[in-house]
């Protein structure tokens, strides 16, 4: 905690200095990344800084330099309240019963810091079987596995709206969009932002980057989930062949992107059992 306020200090003295010699130049934000648990130190770390400084500055003001220098990326957030200031992007699975239970989301948007941006998607990790004729889906740790799901969600959602920058995509999340048509007759769920989403996210996009970028070598349970072979993932998760995520990836984003992605991520050339203990602490 304390090197996270020696960050903060540090952030907050350079953006003050920007903003007084060169008001209108790019700023620079301290990006602060955190994962599962991990968030629960960077929400103390926030909330002592905040009480530090509100004993000589209103709390207003606080708050003020904290989002112009200050941008919060949790993944799979296992913390309940984060303090209002920085600029939050909080990520996660819907399907994830840690998340769910332990942490912050869009239906707690009010745990999760004042204009806080929730992405949020299903996994496809959500084995279904049939009861007695219905189809009855099962929850699994994987929704929380940082490197089988949710950083490429994350990764889609930067690429599909042209930015390499954490404060450029909740910028373009935070920015509403008004329509002169009720979102009532929209064919997907409009989001009302200058932010892209998919239409086509859960079901094709993020199970195409899953199998493009290898993030099934990175399961908790692989025996459970894929059996002897990955390529049984195909029939029994939501996750396409090589070739249908090749089809996928290829018409979103253009030609050779699936080899691109394959040849830019380290993962797929990693042996599966190698990380079958890297669960979340």
């Amino acid at each position: 905690r304390q090197t996270i306020c020696k960050l903060l200090d540090a952030a907050v003295e350079a953006s003050q200095k920007q903003v007084d010699s060169k008001p209108s130049s790019k700023a620079i934000h301290l990006v602060l990344m955190a994962y599962s648990s991990a968030n629960v130190d960077v929400s103390e770390a926030l909330q002592d800084w905040k009480n530090e400084k509100t004993q000589i500055m209103a709390e207003e003001t606080v708050e003020r330099i904290l989002f112009q220098a200050v941008t919060v990326v949790s993944i799979g957030s296992l913390s309940r309240k984060f303090p209002d200031g920085p600029a939050y992007l909080h990520v996660s699975m819907m399907d994830d019963p840690l998340m769910s239970t332990l942490g912050t989301s869009l239906q707690r948007s009010g745990d999760g810091g004042k204009g806080a941006v929730y992405l949020q998607s299903l996994s496809p990790f959500m084995p279904s079987t049939l009861f007695h004729g219905h189809t009855i889906r099962t929850l699994t740790l994987e929704a929380h596995n940082l490197c089988a799901c949710l950083i490429q969600l994350l990764a889609i959602l930067m690429r599909v709206n042209g930015t390499r920058a954490f404060r450029g995509l909740f910028d373009l999340a935070s920015k509403t969009v008004e329509s002169d048509i009720s979102t009532d007759h929209f064919a997907v769920t409009s989001q009302n932002t200058f932010m892209d989403v998919p239409p086509n996210l859960e079901d094709e996009l993020l199970p195409a980057m899953i199998r493009a970028t290898g993030g099934l070598g990175w399961l908790w349970t692989p025996e459970i989930l894929l059996g002897d072979d990955d390529d049984d993932a195909s029939d029994y998760l939501s996750i396409p062949s090589e070739a249908d995520a090749y089809a996928i990836l290829e018409w979103q984003y253009g030609y050779d992107a699936y080899q691109e992605i394959v040849a830019s991520c380290s993962m797929k050339n990693l042996k599966r059992d190698s990380h079958q203990n890297h669960r979340p602490i």
